[in-house]
């Protein structure tokens, strides 16, 4: 028996995700930079620390090693493509002073050349440009905080279409029910 994307796990990282892109869209309403910044402040805390941590620790280390990882579909391989074209690596860097840094626990993904680098080079990618806007705050122009949090929003909206259109489908499919369950129980033990 194989998992379906309506799958508890699947139904709480897609309400996450939910959480996240309310927040993302506040960054177009809000004109008050007080508000603003505590906006950046809760994505910092939600999306960088606590959502994509579990992603990494919990749902990709339990598909990262399947023989059918690589398989994905049309929407993934159309996404790799757009990937490819508009790496999020490459435009970060050109706007932040300092190298992506890597977690320990990535280090496999990179590894085993999976393709679930492709999320977590997003991953970085959203974690450093938004660590180094709120580190900077004080210092930037507001047009460049709102230049940058737009950028911010861009990557992390095209994240979630992918996650949601490809990821997750994909891990329904190389995922028993019995192994869908304990990545649940685990995901909500981080929550």
């Amino acid at each position: 028996m194989k998992v379906t994307i309506d799958h508890i796990l699947f139904e709480e990282i897609r309400a996450e995700h939910r959480q996240i892109q309310q927040r993302l869209e506040l960054l177009n309403q809000t004109v008050n930079f007080i508000e603003l910044k505590q906006t950046a402040q809760w994505l910092w805390e939600f999306s960088e620390l606590k959502h994509h941590f579990k992603e990494e620790t919990i749902l990709f280390p339990a598909v990262v090693n399947h023989p059918r990882i690589t398989e994905g579909g049309p929407m993934c391989g159309l996404y790799f493509d757009f990937h490819m074209l508009n790496n999020p690596v490459t435009m970060v860097q050109k706007v932040i002073p300092s190298a992506l840094s890597f977690e320990d626990h990535q280090n496999i993904f990179y590894e085993r050349g999976s393709p679930l680098t492709i999320p977590v080079d997003e991953h970085r990618c959203s974690k450093g440009l938004l660590k180094f806007i709120l580190d900077e705050w004080d210092t930037l122009e507001p047009s460049k905080i709102t230049e940058l949090l737009k950028m911010y929003q861009d990557i992390q909206v095209s994240h979630i279409r992918k996650e949601e259109s490809c990821l997750l489908f994909l891990c329904a499919n190389l995922l028993t029910p019995e192994q869908a369950d304990q990545l649940f129980n685990a995901w909500k033990k981080l929550t």
